[in-house]
Parts: structure tokens; sequence; C-alpha cells
């Protein structure tokens, strides 16, 4: 969030601090004096400044390790938000049946706990990329933890999607011999889950790396 340099207050966005520094009643004429002035970054590195601008304001309100929203960024930030969404949701509407089934659960196989934690953390970061969203600014700590967060969510979730299919091709094999494995993963939505996690971590490394390297 950005904030003053004299009076360290926060603000929404650059622009409120901008017309704030015009009257900032802790702004001397001549400047700070005890506080030392941050680095000045180079334009396209993270920076805001615009071509043809002091940008001593937007210089020392942003550090290296951020990087602003563009369309860009934004756009690709909510699409993984979007896709996110999509996940966390088709694993909650799961969440009866497995509580259901969770009495009869063989051992090693996810619980209805399990699928609970992953439906959680699924939450957690759609939250956390929500809330980026709304800020004048992100830095790449915050987006390389959903990054490896969602890493964490696929290792989990993929396996146990596998192992649910070949149960229930075995359940369907003894009914209907023509079916094989493919069609009941497609019925099933596997290819989709498998394509959707992909896209997503793919999108979150990009994000990851457009932050890292400035905008």
């Amino acid at each position: 969030m950005p904030t003053c340099k004299y009076c360290h207050r926060d603000f929404r966005n650059l622009q409120a601090v901008r017309g704030h520094l015009r009257a900032c009643p802790r702004k001397s004429p001549a400047g700070p004096v005890a506080e030392p002035r941050l680095r000045r970054q180079e334009p396209g590195i993270g920076s805001v400044v615009e071509p043809g601008s002091s940008g001593s304001d937007q210089a020392e309100i942003y550090s290296p390790t951020r990087s602003t929203l563009t369309s860009h960024y934004l756009l690709g930030m909510i699409e993984a938000h979007d896709l996110l969404a999509v996940l966390r949701k088709r694993c909650h509407e799961r969440l009866p049946y497995y509580k259901l089934v969770d009495g009869c659960t063989v051992q090693d196989e996810p619980t209805f706990l399990d699928w609970h934690r992953v439906t959680t953390d699924l939450l957690h970061c759609e939250q956390d990329v929500g809330e980026l969203v709304q800020r004048a600014s992100v830095g790449r700590d915050r987006v390389w933890a959903v990054y490896q967060r969602v890493i964490d969510v696929r290792e989990r979730w993929i396996p146990w999607a596998e192992r649910e299919v070949d149960h229930i091709w075995r359940m369907k094999e003894k009914k209907d011999a023509a079916m094989t494995r493919d069609d009941v993963a497609v019925e099933y939505g596997l290819p989709v889950l498998k394509d959707q996690f992909t896209r997503l971590i793919d999108l979150l490394r990009r994000l990851t790396a457009m932050t890292r390297m400035g905008i």
C-alpha cells in the first residue's frame, strides 16, 4: 500500500499520495533531513515513473521488489483468481460425498479431512489473489507463495483423482466391458482438471517472473 514518506500515512493508490504530498503538514520546504532517501529506481524495473517526470515521489514509495499492476498483469491475476474459484468450487461440491463415504475409506486413501484441507487451501489462494488484485502494487513473495501452494494442492489432488477414476472404472467394467479407463476419466473430468491446474500454475509462474523482473 503506498505510504507518505513524511507522515507515513497509508493511501489507496499512488495518485492519492501525490495529491497529499502537496499539502502534507510534516513536509518541510527543504525536504526531510534525518530520514535518508531511498534509492531511485530505473524505469521498467517495478517503477511507475512516467517519461518526462522527475519520479522522485514514486521512486521513494515503491521498492525494487514490487511491481505495479498494469492492465496486462491485472488481467493475468484475475484469470488466476477465476481458475482458483473453479477448482475450489469443484472440490467443495464433492465434500458431502467424501463425508458420506469417509467411514468406508481404505487405509492410505484420502479422508474427508484431506479433501477439506485441499478446499481450504484453494480458498486461501483465491482470497490472496483477490486481495492482490485490489492493490496498487504486488510483492513477488506474495505471488510466489500462492504459486507454491497451488503446486502443493495439485500434488495431492491429481493422484487422488486418478485413484478415484481407477476405482470407478473397475466397478463399471463389470457392467460394461466396452468402457475404457479413458472413457471413465473423461466422464469424471480428469483431463479437464489436469488442464486447469496446468494453466493455473503456468499463469502463476509467468506472473511471478513478471513481478521479479518488473513490468
